[in-house]
């Protein structure tokens, strides 16, 4: 599963079912460095986000999005993705 991800990160099916299989510290390492992807890769960050708000609610997590997302992209595309997602 990991390799298909690595080779299609954009098979949503496979990170869905990832998400199910993989819990906690395991499903972050998994996500978390492609929070850093251009384009934007919405269905990680939302995968992330559900992921850290049910382990960590007290946790801010739109500094941390934004900074990984460098700030929100450094296209205008990235920056519109980013907003749609994420409200900022």
């Amino acid at each position: 599963m990991t390799e298909v991800l690595s080779s299609d990160p954009d098979d949503e099916a496979c990170l869905y079912t990832a998400g199910a299989v993989f819990k906690g510290e395991d499903l972050e390492r998994l996500v978390r460095p492609r929070l850093t992807d251009r384009p934007v890769r919405l269905q990680w960050h939302r995968m992330y986000q559900g992921m850290t708000e049910q382990s960590h609610p007290d946790r801010d997590l739109h500094e941390e999005i934004h900074e990984a997302a460098g700030g929100g992209g450094s296209d205008r595309a990235d920056r519109q993705r980013w907003r749609i997602c994420w409200g900022g």
